[in-house]
């Protein structure tokens, strides 16, 4: 029976058993859920499942989100998404699914399934031609970036022009808003709007948008401003049936403040894009619960979920979720896959949430063990000795001793190095163990380019001539390899001077005192080695 355009079920087979498809296209009409949740899909993986997309809804077209024809700023991912160390590997199971789309975590960018004979319309999609059936298997590596609200505010509104050019920042009858920090943006969208009347009805959007998080000094803030304006402030509650006031997106956002996952992805990702920010609503499922028998997440029709994608320069396309808890489902609350609005995705969620976006209070790890509580209780009872608080100064001023030191010392080994083609290695580990310590660890192991790339895009000087030198002293002939490791030389001590002043004070206080950069690297692990450990 179909349910309102966004689910179906279809008898298969003698035994009767059923599977679920879905229309993906956004429609706002209302949402009926069936009593009892089916199983769609089994994940294994390292992590915890958390958006597991389908599709995206680029196009928004007649008043909703349509899936438009592919095109390849679906998938402008980084080049640090390519790197086998930034992937997570998941194995999906079908369980019942009715359909030919493929999904995976977030930002899928690969795709294995044996000799099935995959469609790939763009890198991060794929689908098989010939449908979805009960136990088909396939295997999915997706870009697990690391990411910090401060690199996040670092990512400047520089935009690829194949972005509007495809699409990306439409807002309707085929007109793009200005970009976001282009100068006079809101006369240029002032005058697009006269130039096309169709757009009127949704001018208060428009407006609210601006109100809300027009002033953001960043693409960041901005998407943070009106997430947490949809979850907290601006008083909107989740509905599988509100009154719909046309159009829909406008009236459920200036009147009823009240509608389900579609109405709250559909009108941040416009309101975005009248902001001038590159962005879609994603589709596909959120959450599931994991069955330790089977080692892996349970998903089910329940958890099917729209929410927001924007491309962020340095780090391609990242989820936000809008849509505030209800009650019953296993869904991430709100923050995309961060823990709390406004915060950036890749950290731990806070609770569990439904189908739309339920809160399922799931518990907490302990925390830690207080050490520094043990160092002050054992100091209390010595006696005559020093007081207590002054011996842990003493304690954590010589460990940051002892720390400042061991990077003082590895930094002379390194810059005592005289053959070109050592000093060029020397110069890429001194890069790589500075942003390392500022908490980018695709750099440990990069090539020079990588570096290069991470550095641009992380923190945003320019290392060109730096990787150039280096690259020059490493590979050149020697009568010119000598005089471009010291050019490199001369250029990292300027990257890194550009690198310390974009940082804030807390950051470079932090990367100061990180010990990460001498440490060992971790063994690269096998998603599915250790599925048991992870789920428990």
């Amino acid at each position: 029976r179909p349910l309102v355009s966004w689910e179906g079920w279809n008898s298969t087979g003698a035994s009767g058993s059923v599977s679920v498809g879905f229309v993906w296209n956004a429609q706002y009409g209302g949402l009926a859920w069936p009593r009892r949740p089916t199983v769609v899909l089994q994940v294994q993986s390292s992590r915890t499942p958390r958006y597991l997309r389908a599709a995206v809804l680029d196009d928004f077209l007649g008043d909703a989100w349509r899936i438009g024809p592919e095109r390849p700023v679906d998938s402008l991912e980084p080049a640090a998404a390519l790197l086998p160390r930034n992937e997570t590997r998941e194995v999906v199971t079908v369980a019942h699914l009715d359909g030919t789309r493929l999904v995976g975590d977030s930002v899928p960018v690969r795709f294995a399934a044996a000799d099935a004979p995959l469609v790939r319309p763009t890198a991060d999609f794929a689908l098989l031609g010939s449908g979805l059936t009960p136990d088909f298997r396939y295997t999915v590596w997706s870009y697990s970036p690391r990411l910090t609200a401060a690199s996040l505010r670092r990512s400047v509104p520089d935009y690829p022009a194949a972005l509007a050019a495809q699409g990306l920042l439409m807002v309707g009858e085929g007109t793009s808003a200005p970009t976001f920090g282009v100068p006079d943006r809101q006369e240029k969208l002032a005058a697009l709007e006269e130039l096309h009347p169709a757009l009127d009805p949704y001018l208060p959007l428009a407006r609210l948008a601006e109100r809300v998080a027009g002033a953001a000094r960043g693409p960041y803030d901005a998407v943070a401003d009106l997430e947490r304006w949809f979850l907290q402030s601006g008083g909107f509650r989740y509905s599988d049936h509100p009154r719909v006031v046309s159009p829909a997106l406008v009236g459920f956002v200036a009147q009823t403040h009240a509608g389900y996952c579609q109405y709250f992805a559909g009108a941040m990702a416009l309101m975005l894009r009248y902001l001038g920010i590159p962005a879609r609503v994603a589709v596909g499922f959120a959450g599931g619960t994991y069955d330790p028998g089977r080692h892996a997440w349970l998903v089910t029709d329940h958890d099917a979920h729209a929410w927001v994608e924007v491309w962020f320069k340095g780090y391609g396309w990242l989820p936000f979720d809008p849509t505030p808890p209800t009650g019953g489902a296993t869904r991430p609350a709100g923050g995309g896959v961060g823990a709390s609005p406004a915060s950036p995705p890749g950290v731990p969620p806070r609770a569990n949430a439904g189908p739309s976006g339920a809160s399922g209070g799931a518990a907490q790890a302990p925390p830690p063990a207080n050490h520094l509580g043990r160092i002050r209780a054992d100091a209390s009872r010595g006696g005559g000795g020093l007081p207590a608080w002054l011996l842990v100064l003493v304690v954590l001023a010589a460990a940051v001793g002892a720390l400042s030191a061991a990077k003082a010392a590895v930094r002379l080994v390194r810059r005592s190095a005289d053959d070109p083609r050592r000093v060029a290695l020397a110069c890429r580990a001194e890069l790589a163990a500075f942003l390392v310590d500022q908490g980018l660890a695709d750099a440990r192991g990069a090539t020079l380019q990588e570096l290069g790339e991470l550095t641009r895009h992380a923190i945003g000087p320019d290392p060109g001539p730096f990787v150039a030198a280096a690259v020059e002293a490493r590979f050149a002939p020697p009568a010119r390899a000598a005089a471009a490791a010291q050019q490199a030389r001369r250029e990292l001590r300027a990257l890194v001077r550009e690198l310390r002043r974009t940082l804030t004070r807390r950051e470079r206080v932090l990367g100061l005192l990180s010990p990460r950069s001498l440490l060992p690297p971790a063994a690269p692990v096998d998603g599915s080695a250790s599925l048991g450990k992870a789920g428990a």
